[in-house]
């Protein structure tokens, strides 16, 4: 699956033509996509970000990488070094390729963020709220509709066994 494109349905109904594998097999495919379908959205499906004090705070990548692996140990590169490390693992944890942070607009250049693709922002930000979904959207299984590009490390998780 490279995109988020069939519907819990669809999925069941592609599984039961199938016959050339066990039953057992079909079902614990099902079982996995019905998992996934209905994770909860948070920030981190897109763009890499960590849950820290209670809210989602997105990473952005480090710059000058190489520069840093050059200087010593124990200076104030090892901070840059663990943020590095942090981002990339977060970035490990991205289900959606091709999300971005959108900020501001022509009439509110700061005040308005939101996690987006195209045109679809599935977060926004305000500073009270912090990060929260776009309305009607909750699950993965209500990103359907959009035909989202799923990274390779998720699409890896959902071809085990299939």
């Amino acid at each position: 699956m490279e995109h988020l494109d069939k519907t819990m349905t669809e999925y069941v109904l592609e599984q039961a033509k199938r016959t050339t594998l066990p039953f057992v097999t079909r079902f614990t495919n099902c079982e996995k996509v019905a998992e996934f379908y209905s994770e909860t959205l948070n920030p981190s499906m897109f763009v890499p970000a960590v849950f820290e004090d209670g809210k989602w705070v997105i990473l952005e990548e480090p710059k000058n990488y190489k520069q840093w692996t050059k200087k010593a140990l124990n200076t104030p590169y090892d901070i840059d070094l663990s943020k590095y490390e942090q981002y990339q693992s977060a970035l490990k944890n991205v289900y959606f390729d091709e999300f971005f942070i959108h900020e501001g607009n022509d009439t509110k250049p700061s005040e308005v963020k939101s996690i987006t693709e195209g045109n679809f922002h599935v977060f926004w930000f305000n500073n009270i709220e912090g990060w929260y979904l776009s309305r009607g959207i909750e699950t993965i299984e209500d990103l359907i509709p959009y035909k989202l590009k799923l990274t390779p490390t998720i699409q890896n998780r959902l071809k085990r066994n299939n």
